[in-house]
Parts: structure tokens; sequence; C-alpha cells
């Protein structure tokens, strides 16, 4: 991996309103993101043309599968999501495509925002099985749940079914923290059967 994939992103404060609480959140997002280089473009282009051949061939030469466009707002699976070239969105997810991208001002949208709002809820199902979050607010406020409500009733019902998934496990988890501190010396094989 070159030192340019390994540098996280540098954020420009000036470009957020610190007042607003997603706006925070996303700053801090962004920080703990890989700075993904600017390439030729060759890999994006094929994403949006939907040649998976090509793509695979750009990727056997070099190309980053991250490598974003259109000064970061794009990035190959952003554009597979929105072109309906799902063939290609799992392809890019199984050879690791940054899924938690937040695409740079004044958008920040994640891939999970973008098989919402153009209607591919093949698309965001894979984005959620691979572990996408669906709270995560763009620039504007807007979360992928959103952004589905006003755009795609099938993948406002994944997204949802997924965050009430997660909902509970994140209580279960809570759950199996205070039974910890309750009593330290407890068996956690008795402690999960009693979840």
């Amino acid at each position: 991996m070159s030192s340019s994939l390994r540098a996280l992103r540098k954020v420009d404060e000036g470009e957020f309103d610190l007042s607003k609480a997603h706006h925070v959140r996303l700053i801090s997002l962004i920080r703990t993101q890989i700075a993904h280089p600017t390439g030729d473009g060759e890999i994006i282009k094929q994403a949006t043309n939907g040649n998976l051949t090509k793509l695979k061939e750009c990727l056997e030469n070099g190309s980053c599968i991250d490598e974003v466009g259109d000064s970061g707002r794009i990035n190959a699976l952003m554009m597979a999501i929105h072109k309906g070239h799902n063939e290609m969105v799992k392809y890019l997810l199984d050879q690791g495509a940054d899924m938690h991208y937040i695409n740079h001002s004044p958008y920040c949208d994640t891939a999970l925002h973008w098989a919402a709002y153009y209607k591919n809820p093949q698309a965001c199902k894979m984005l959620l099985e691979r572990g996408a979050l669906g709270d995560i607010p763009n620039y504007s406020g807007v979360t992928p749940l959103d952004d589905a409500r006003n755009h795609c009733k099938q993948c406002e019902a994944l997204i949802q079914e997924y965050l009430e998934c997660s909902l509970v496990a994140r209580k279960r988890i809570e759950k199996f923290r205070e039974m910890l501190l309750k009593n330290p010396s407890l068996d956690v094989e008795i402690i999960v059967t009693n979840l």
C-alpha cells in the first residue's frame, strides 16, 4: 500500500457549520478516513459504463479500487450503484472497496446514501449485509434512511430493518456489559445464554 493511501483525510472546517451536530459528527468521521488517491479516472469510467472486464483490467494494472474523481465527489462504487451495475457493485465490495467513504462537500454522502437516492435496493442490501451504517447524516443532515423514505420504499424497508436489528444488538451488548459490571466473576457462557 502506498504512503498516500495511509494518510488520513484532511478536513477544511471552514466548509462546515460547527453549530450543527451532524456537521461535527461528519468532521470526526471524515478525519478517520484514509485519503484516497485521485487517479486517471479510468476505473470510474468503467464503473459508469458497466464494463466489469475493463474495470478488472484497471485493477490488475495497478489502479486503486478507491480512487476518487470529480474533486472527491465520486468513486467507482458510487458510480456502479448510481448506474445500477449491481454485478460490479458486488465485485467492488468483494474486492474491498471502501463502502464507508464519505464524499467531499457539499454532499458528504456514503455509498448507502447513493443506493437509497438512486433507488437501488439490491445495492442497498449488499451494503447493509456488509455493515453499512444507515444513520450517518450527510452535509444537509439527511441520512440514508431519509433518502430512502423520499426515493425508494424498498430501500427504506431494508435500512429500517437493519437499523432495528442494530438497535436490538446494541441493547443486548449493553445488557451484557451491565451484567459483567455487576458480577465480574460470572462465566461469560452463562451470561450469553441469559440474553
